[in-house]
């Protein structure tokens, strides 16, 4: 039947995010696993990340970015960040309404 399911997530704007879905839900009794996150502010404003597995529970960050133009971070999970709990989404939240990209990287698998 093959092998996980991979999902990518990219999202390039300045507006700021609130419970933005990243990743559905992949099904009961499957989770959703973050293997990179890529982040960073295209403008002198601090930023925060944070991934929550639903839109309620934190389980990645916050990350703080300084306030200075083209700071960023990327961060490789070995082994993947598993979500707590199965058949939920993931989702993104950034404070501020500043210049950003975030790409996300994962897959569904029990």
């Amino acid at each position: 039947i093959g092998g996980a399911q991979q999902w990518t997530y990219h999202e390039n704007s300045s507006a700021a995010l609130t419970d933005t879905t990243v990743h559905a839900s992949c099904g009961v009794g499957l989770f959703n696993y973050i293997s990179s996150v890529a982040f960073s502010s295209g403008a002198a404003t601090q930023m925060t990340l944070l991934i929550e597995d639903g839109t309620t529970t934190t389980i990645l960050g916050p990350w703080y970015l300084e306030a200075v133009n083209g700071r960023g971070a990327v961060i490789n999970f070995f082994p993947a960040k598993k979500q707590t709990t199965s058949a939920t989404l993931i989702s993104v939240t950034t404070t501020g309404a500043v210049a950003h990209s975030i790409d996300v990287q994962g897959w569904c698998a029990e």
